[in-house]
């Protein structure tokens, strides 16, 4: 029973007059209790409750209504696992789009190197370390420009090269391409294309280099 409250009939339902709080707790505390109404009463301090069984609908009517529905723990831990699933699902679907965008990355970056190699009478292809080893980890700078910097090198036989290190941010996959075949010259001392280096280390072009004297 609920403490300082009396049971009142008003039309064909039975009301209990008590507080708003009293009201919650008597439809949390009763099994068969689906949903409680409140109406406060004249003085607003407290008013009538009544326990409803089973839930049809409500509508608006002349006395305002505070309409107190309970939440089963069943239906509690059903929206929490269908919000946990939801959220799941999410980080899923996210995981599989980064996935899929790196692996068309990888595919296109690989793709583009391996067109060097389709390229009929295409110079020596170098690894980055063979180059960095034959530079002394680039430590000579013979120049810079055309969107890079070129240093001195020299192979294990005793060849002399000049190495220019292309910017990161100086040219596309095609123009380094382009670059490769045509064999472009960018200083006087540089002679021909003898080889390059596409690694995602840096790009490099080997060129003979001239020797005076």
């Amino acid at each position: 029973m609920l403490s300082h409250s009396s049971e009142r009939d008003l039309g064909s339902m039975n009301w209990l007059l008590c507080f708003i709080e009293q009201c919650k707790q008597a439809c949390l505390q009763n099994c068969s209790c689906e949903a409680a109404i409140f109406r406060y009463n004249n003085n607003v301090s407290d008013g009538y409750c009544n326990i409803q069984a089973e839930v049809l609908s409500f509508r608006e009517g002349p006395i305002p209504n505070y309409n107190l529905i309970k939440v089963h723990r069943n239906q509690r831990k059903l929206v929490a696992i269908i919000a946990g699933s939801s959220f799941g699902a999410f980080v899923v679907l996210c995981a599989l789009i980064v996935s899929l965008l790196v692996m068309m990355w990888r595919n296109n970056r690989d793709t583009g190197e391996d067109d060097m190699n389709l390229i009929p009478g295409m110079p020596t292809r170098f690894s980055y370390e063979h180059l960095r080893i034959a530079t002394d980890d680039f430590r000579v700078k013979l120049g810079s420009g055309g969107f890079g910097t070129v240093f001195k090198g020299k192979f294990g036989d005793g060849t002399e090269v000049a190495v220019k290190r292309l910017d990161k941010r100086s040219q596309g996959m095609k123009e380094f391409l382009a670059e490769v075949s045509i064999g472009s010259l960018h200083r006087f001392n540089l002679v021909r294309l003898i080889g390059y280096c596409a690694e995602k280390a840096g790009r490099l072009l080997v060129y003979e280099q001239w020797v005076f004297g």
